[in-house]
């Protein structure tokens, strides 16, 4: 992962992170990028986590999480930690919908609009 002392040719002075966490889709999908691995969630907090190896696949086609449940187990807890204490945990656990069929609540909406949670 590279920031702001990296991209200013310092990169002796980047502190080192143990992982990358973010969501899309009002934190209905969750992502965590740790070292050479990247677990994805979509749709909710009760769906499965799937796991690819960045190395050597890119385009995250081979989910290898039955394979490595130590390093699924650990994508879930940073999940469930970047959640707490957030204005959002109020909408989970989220309604559980896949990929293509996620139903974006409107509740959460109205919730942005007010600028509540910020």
């Amino acid at each position: 992962m590279v920031s702001v002392p990296t991209l200013l040719g310092r990169p002796d002075e980047q502190t080192p992170r143990e992982y990358l966490y973010w969501e899309y889709q009002h934190g209905k999908q969750q992502a965590v990028r740790m070292g050479p691995w990247k677990g994805v969630r979509f749709g909710g907090t009760k769906e499965p986590i799937e796991l690819y190896d960045m190395r050597k696949d890119i385009g995250e086609k081979n989910n290898v999480a039955a394979a490595h449940p130590d390093v699924v187990r650990r994508m879930r807890e940073i999940m469930e930690e970047a959640r707490e204490g957030s204005a959002f945990t109020q909408f989970w656990p989220l309604p559980e919908y896949r990929r293509d069929d996620i139903k974006l609540d409107n509740n959460i909406y109205k919730t942005l609009g007010r600028g509540e949670g910020y």
